[in-house]
């Protein structure tokens, strides 16, 4: 509880660009994506498992919506993927 009591209360998180950074904590609101959803629902409401296109397009949208402030991370599960090579596949579509 020491070490804790000893972070600040907030602190900028610098992005790629100067207009791209944002403070976290204190009174502010910081918006992303979920993490690891393993179903998704389309747009004729099926629930069902999520898949690589699925992260693919899930990437495209977050990155081109400006009303977050962070992106990336496994945003879903790729559930067509084994499980070994999943962390790479997601890695690889959020950096394009």
């Amino acid at each position: 509880m020491e070490l804790v009591a000893k972070a600040p209360n907030r602190f900028v998180v610098q992005g790629r660009g100067p207009s791209t950074g944002f403070t976290m904590g204190g009174d502010t609101s910081v918006f992303c994506t979920t993490k690891g959803a393993p179903f998704t629902r389309d747009l004729d409401g099926l629930r069902r498992s999520t898949t690589e296109a699925d992260v693919i397009n899930f990437a495209r949208l977050t990155q081109a919506c400006p009303s977050f402030h962070m992106a990336g991370g496994f945003i879903c599960e790729p559930m067509d993927i084994p499980v070994p090579y999943r962390h790479l596949a997601t890695m690889r579509h959020q950096t394009v």
